[in-house]
């Protein structure tokens, strides 16, 4: 595992523009993790995937994160700082070419006993996107049950009731702790508490995006200035692109 080059960050988001996010992380894991085959990033579950994408970011831009949130209560504006490193597992020591064993859940409530999988990669892979955020969880739902009873009988997924699912949901985020990550957080101003999703995705994709028209404004300076093409530019390393800036007054 690596951290992304200057030219390795444009091309991700060129390709990745029209993807899902599922897709995105599976291009961002591509690149940085050669050693990871596809077949062995699709089985991982969801926590491990953000796990490594967590140690690409601070191998990219620093484990840090300087962040600001709105307080739901006074709309005030708060300071977030933490560390990736620190919130996700060190995942560079597992086994790249091994599948992870899983073994089922078994979820007994009521008249119900369901063993169900917590979600793989493949398993989000093939969620179609629609614009209802709950049929997108029934079908991951769906998916991830193995077996369903009631009262000793088979049954469909679509027939439990929603305090089993909610139970499963429950079940399936203390396997995975870490593929939904929510901080806690107090707002200095008015003292409420509250939690805070963490996407470690979305922010990377954020900051590469960030980082990307930066990039392209060096690549614009400097080509004009010197008259190199832009993979010249961009094998240069940043300090190096940060002293010919500012002999050219960029």
């Amino acid at each position: 595992m690596r951290g992304l080059a200057a030219h390795e960050l444009l091309e991700i988001l060129d390709q990745g523009e029209d993807l899902s996010p599922a897709g995105r992380a599976a291009l961002l894991l591509t690149v940085a993790c050669s050693d990871y085959s596809r077949e062995r990033v699709k089985s991982l579950s969801i926590g491990e995937r953000d796990a490594l994408l967590a140690q690409i970011r601070a191998r990219t831009f620093g484990g840090a994160v300087e962040s600001v949130v709105t307080c739901p209560a006074c709309r005030e504006l708060v300071e977030v700082s933490l560390d990736v490193r620190s919130i996700f597992p060190d995942r560079t020591q597992a086994a790249p070419s091994e599948e992870t064993a899983r073994e089922p859940l078994l979820i007994a409530s009521g008249d119900f006993v369901v063993q169900a999988a917590v979600p793989a990669v493949r398993d989000v892979e093939t969620i179609v996107i629609t614009d209802d955020p709950a049929e997108g969880l029934r079908r991951l739902l769906r998916r991830c049950i193995l077996r369903a009873e009631h009262r000793g009988e088979p049954c469909e997924a679509d027939d439990l009731p929603e305090d089993v699912c909610a139970l499963i949901d429950s079940r399936i985020a203390e396997a995975d702790p870490h593929g939904d990550v929510q901080l806690a957080i107090q707002c200095s101003g008015c003292e409420h508490h509250w939690a805070e999703v963490f996407d470690i995705l979305s922010f990377f994709w954020n900051e590469m995006q960030t980082a990307a028209r930066r990039l392209l404004r060096e690549v614009h300076v400097l080509a004009s200035a010197y008259g190199w093409t832009e993979s010249e530019i961009l094998t240069l390393s940043a300090r190096r692109r940060r002293i010919y800036l500012e002999m050219v007054g960029g």
